[in-house]
């Protein structure tokens, strides 16, 4: 009696696996990919307040008046950088690490995205006395 036993290779790979492992790499890439694009649209849209965001929504060419705080003191690299973006700093302030920049609508998501920048609002008047104080102070 002749017992030979040849054992089949546990995998044989073929081009069908080859086909399949294609295609396994090609979603692993593009999921990476928009999984990074996702949080680098979130991070952006996290540095802006609710007004700015509208603002930049609009995608409009108007000019905006925003409050930028930045990470660390912004210096002639944030000045060219406004530059580029076509913006112009409107006020500088001094040992805060902030600037009021006048910008087009449509360069406030360029504007954000910037490792250094904290946050962006609007710039709007500050008032110290409530609307009633004023009213009583015929202030309006």
């Amino acid at each position: 009696m002749n017992c030979s036993y040849t054992p089949e290779p546990l995998h044989k790979a073929n081009e069908g696996d080859a086909s399949m492992r294609r295609i396994y790499v090609f979603n692993l890439i593009a999921s990476l990919v928009m999984v990074a694009f996702t949080a680098t649209s979130f991070a952006a849209s996290d540095k802006m307040s609710t007004k700015v965001k509208d603002k930049a929504n609009s995608g409009g060419n108007q000019d905006v008046s925003v409050i930028v705080r930045y990470a660390d003191m912004p210096g002639q690299s944030e000045d060219a950088r406004l530059g580029n973006l076509g913006a112009q700093t409107e006020r500088a302030y001094g040992a805060l690490k902030m600037r009021t920049v006048k910008v087009k609508a449509n360069k406030l998501d360029d504007l954000v995205n910037d490792p250094n920048v904290e946050f962006v609002d609007l710039n709007s008047p500050v008032e110290s006395f409530t609307e009633a104080a004023r009213l009583t102070a015929n202030m309006t």
